[in-house]
């Protein structure tokens, strides 16, 4: 089985981008395709010239005959940025990017991967969680499923599964739909965070039966959950839900940590330094957890690594 995996960035990201894929070649003894959409001509100019093992480049070129994506895009040029720091056309691209490549490539699956996230072990753990289900989804673990209100959402798009059987296929067409009409039937509710949200209305659309809840088969975590975990020896960790917004009746599971999501991580790579945030939003006890900074010194020491090697 060849796993096909998805990334996009501009080059202000592409070290993350690299980061990632250096993990996954580290880690991955199976096949694998990463397909690298290139937000930018820097990235793509790039990219190509490091000619790398198992990535497939993709230019932005490759949507202009799409009114949709022609549309968005001049609307983004108009209005850059919106109250929550992206664009619409942003937020668009992880869904229409996965979509091109499974409806009209069509690939056997796909996995939409966010470039700022790392991994520690054979990403066949990912995918056998997942093979037997059409759609598969990563948790926030601290946010309760609320589909009344606006809020970031049960789920995250970090690491988003679609197979290539008519519900994932159909899924996927249906979340392209949301993100690329901003203002379609659900937006009052479900567009409250970009793409996000809109991944509670799968299981409502297409069965939670073709749902694989990833966080309960793979262990993985991001800044907005890392409270929740102690952190054992081996690489492991012991992950704490008490209230049951994800563990069914509450209680704890002990997992490998398969894959961490280092959310707006900001290095400073003059002074070798580096924020764990944009704007102080995850809040001063994040460095105080045991386990997390050893974490991101690591992701830190990586980045350096991947820019020393690639010459970024």
């Amino acid at each position: 089985m060849k796993y096909s995996l998805c990334t996009l960035s501009d080059y202000n990201y592409l070290s993350f981008g690299l980061t990632l894929y250096d993990s996954l070649m580290e880690n991955t003894r199976e096949e694998f395709d990463l397909h690298y959409l290139a937000m930018d001509d820097e990235t793509e100019a790039k990219l190509i010239d490091l000619n790398l093992k198992n990535v497939i480049v993709h230019s932005l070129r490759e949507f202009e005959c799409d009114d949709k994506y022609i549309e968005l895009k001049n609307k983004n040029e108009k209005n850059p940025e919106s109250d929550l720091g992206h664009s619409p056309f942003h937020y668009m691209m992880s869904s229409f990017f996965s979509d091109y490549l499974l409806n009209k490539k069509n690939l056997p699956h796909i996995f939409y991967i966010d470039s700022d996230i790392y991994f520690y072990g054979n990403f066949a753990s990912v995918y056998n969680s997942v093979k037997d289900h059409s759609i598969g989804l990563v948790t926030h673990k601290h946010i309760e499923l609320d589909k009344t209100t606006r809020n970031p959402g049960y789920y995250n798009v970090g690491v988003v599964y679609f197979s290539g059987d008519d519900v994932g296929k159909s899924c996927l067409r249906f979340w392209k739909e949301c993100c690329v009409n901003p203002d379609n039937e659900y937006s009052e509710i479900f567009g409250a965070c970009g793409d996000q949200k809109y991944l509670e209305l799968f299981g409502d659309k297409f069965g939670e039966d073709n749902i694989q809840n990833i966080c309960l088969k793979v262990g993985n975590g991001a800044p907005w959950n890392f409270h929740m975990f102690d952190y054992l020896e081996n690489n492991k960790i012991l992950w704490k839900d008490p209230n049951g917004i994800v563990i069914r009746g509450g209680g704890f599971l002990e997992q490998d940590l398969m894959f961490v999501h280092f959310s707006h991580f900001t290095p400073n790579y003059e002074s070798l330094s580096y924020n764990m945030d944009w704007n102080g939003e995850w809040g001063p006890w994040i460095r105080q957890i045991p386990g997390v900074q050893k974490l991101y010194w690591n992701y830190f020491d990586r980045l350096l690594l991947t820019r020393k090697k690639y010459e970024l």
